[in-house]
């Protein structure tokens, strides 16, 4: 895919707009619906969701809600790949990376969009890791039981893999994919990243951002029953750390 082929930014309005892209394959059953469930509950209501599954074994599709985009892969591209190609569909202003088998806390657009239009180009939050959630009449926005701190916030980018959720303006990915295409998100020999798809898209962003934002409020909640969270080798974080550095 060429640069050209690149939908261009859409200019943003006085409410951005938000696009959430969900990555997964061969979810275990009931993620991928609690995952969209956390977003028909979000405070902010301009959004829209993108599920992309990987070419899972089982097709995954969640019916009912106009809001949601779903694509199958017929063949395994991977997270950066998956990711690209929904960024050449999506024209929404900011953003959203949401792994498929965890969930947004209610407020968590909000607190992105308002980052966002304080002069944020991409952002970065903290997570907690849960074991069950509790729900009342409500809905999504009752109480949870926290388990455990799953990744915190620092201000160091080499000491933690760019903790969730992430979210970064349409336009800087454009930028940086005009500058440097395929080779930024992938590694030297052209072949994806083993794992770390998500960070190796999200540090290159990086080195085009003029106003990288952390947000310290707990947003995003890791699911502790889906599978492991531990895909962020130190090494292969620090060879695409290392390289992205390299982008010039």
């Amino acid at each position: 895919m060429s640069s050209s082929e690149m939908r261009q930014p859409v200019p943003c309005p006085a409410e951005p707009s938000v696009g959430v892209i969900v990555n997964y394959r061969n979810p275990e059953a009931g993620l991928i619906e609690r995952c969209v469930e956390s977003l028909e509950y979000q405070e902010f209501r301009n959004w829209r969701a993108y599920l992309c599954d990987d070419a899972s074994e089982r097709p995954v599709a969640v019916a009912g809600n106009p809001r949601v985009v779903q694509r199958r892969n017929g063949v395994r591209l991977g997270m950066v790949a998956n990711t690209v190609i929904t960024l050449a569909q999506a024209t929404e202003d900011i953003m959203v990376q949401l792994d498929g088998d965890d969930c947004l806390l209610p407020e968590a657009l909000s607190y992105i969009v308002h980052a966002h239009l304080d002069g944020a180009d991409m952002t970065w939050g903290s997570c907690k890791s849960v074991e069950t959630y509790t729900r009342d009449g409500a809905g999504f926005s009752a109480e949870y039981r926290i388990a455990n701190i799953a990744r915190s916030f620092s201000d160091d980018l080499n000491e933690f893999s760019a903790p969730q959720p992430r979210s970064y303006r349409r336009a800087l990915f454009l930028e940086a994919w005009a500058r440097w295409g395929w080779m930024a998100f992938t590694h030297a020999s052209g072949k994806q990243w083993p794992v770390s798809g998500d960070i190796a898209v999200f540090y290159p962003l990086l080195r085009v951002a003029k106003n990288p934002t952390p947000i310290t409020e707990i947003l995003y909640l890791v699911s502790r029953t889906g599978p492991s969270h531990d895909k962020h080798p130190r090494k292969v974080r620090a060879a695409i750390i290392a390289q992205a550095e390299a982008l010039s």
